[in-house]
């Protein structure tokens, strides 16, 4: 498990009990592998479920955000 955060922070996650077409999950929530906050829907669209801000995530978290910005461009 990988934290994104130095603390906690608000996060909206999808419910996402089956591999659904053109979709596919990034991470899910420790206490229900059946959510996921980190979500990507073709190659449009990504939700990243949390409210924080990048100066309060950790040097992982950040890296991730940077990757994931990347993984959208054209």
């Amino acid at each position: 498990m990988i934290s994104l955060y130095g603390s906690g922070v608000n996060c909206v996650a999808i419910y996402y009990p089956a591999p659904i077409a053109d979709v596919k999950a990034f991470a899910s929530v420790p206490a229900s592998s059946q959510y996921s906050p980190l979500m990507r829907e073709l190659q449009r669209y990504f939700l990243w479920g949390f409210d924080g801000t990048p100066s309060a995530m950790t040097n992982k978290g950040q890296r991730l955000l940077v990757n994931t910005i990347e993984l959208m461009l054209p």
